[in-house]
């Protein structure tokens, strides 16, 4: 089903640019993970934009912040960063 797949992908998309779609980035960057939680029609997670910052001891050093993740997922690596793509620049 094609016409679903699409309202999927645009409707997961990340908005770049100017707010909507518009000509330089379209729907926006696809956002695999949250097209395919949608797909399934679980919940998506939200992202966080930035990781808590670690605690001040008593005696003003930093103390390290970990988080644990407890479900397997898949994983893939690339490339491509915020920093080097191509229409971003």
């Amino acid at each position: 089903k094609p016409a679903e797949v699409r309202r999927i992908l645009t409707g997961t998309a990340r908005d770049l640019g100017a707010p909507g779609r518009d000509d330089l980035f379209g729907a926006g960057e696809a956002d695999a993970l949250a097209a395919v939680m949608a797909a399934a029609n679980a919940p998506v997670a939200a992202a966080t934009d930035k990781l808590p910052q670690p605690a001040p001891t008593p005696d003003g050093n930093n103390t390290s912040v970990s988080r644990a993740l407890n479900e397997a997922a898949p994983s893939i690596a690339s490339e491509f960063s915020a920093a080097n793509r191509g229409a971003a620049r």
